[in-house]
Formats: C-alpha cells, structure tokens, sequence
C-alpha cells in the first residue's frame, strides 16, 4: 500500500508579532497539512482560544468591519479555499499552557 507522505507546516499565534510572518506567507502549496499553535485549556477543561486577539480579532487586507471572524483563524480559512486540500490542525496546550494537559487527557 503507497501512502501519500505528510508534509506539515507549524504556524504559531505570535508569528504575527515580532517575526511579522502571516499565514498568507504560509507556503501552503508546498504542504499536505498546518498546525496552529496554540489552543489553551479553560480552567474547566475546556479548549480555549490561546491569544483571543490574533486568533479571532485581529484585523487583515481585506476584512471588513461587519465580518464575525477576523484574525488567524479567518485568515486559514481563507487560505483552506485557496488550497482545500491543506489539512488544518490546532496544537493544545503547550510549554504555556500545559499543565491542566493531562487531566483533560484522561476523560
């Protein structure tokens, strides 16, 4: 059985502050898969936006004001339909974030 190999991108949130890499720089043509770092864990175990203002709120080109999404997040789904064969991923926790990993893990 040939598989197809992966080829996976790592995005992070604050590429977007000091590097100044967007995801419209993502070479998306070139990969299978992105994965998006990082998702927090809420103090009741649920996922959590890691940095609500470049996930979901910050403007890009384009936006308009009367858009519900902005952000990082909208910015991936506009490159989804620019390359919908690009899986799309989202990294949990992190260095920052870890340390209520374990306990949602085991439910």
């Amino acid at each position: 059985m040939v598989r197809n190999p992966v080829i996976l991108g790592y995005f992070t949130a604050w590429s977007i502050y000091s590097r100044s890499y967007f995801v419209s720089d993502i070479p998306a043509d070139k990969l299978t898969h992105i994965n998006y770092a990082f998702a927090n864990i809420g103090p009741n175990g649920q996922i959590a936006l890691g940095d609500p203002w470049a996930d979901i709120d910050k403007t890009f080109n384009g936006d308009t004001w009367d858009q519900s999404l902005r952000g990082n997040f909208n910015q991936l789904i506009k490159l989804k339909e620019k390359y919908p064969h690009l899986c799309t991923l989202i990294s949990v926790g992190g260095w920052t974030w870890s340390g209520k990993f374990s306990d949602i893990a085991v439910s």
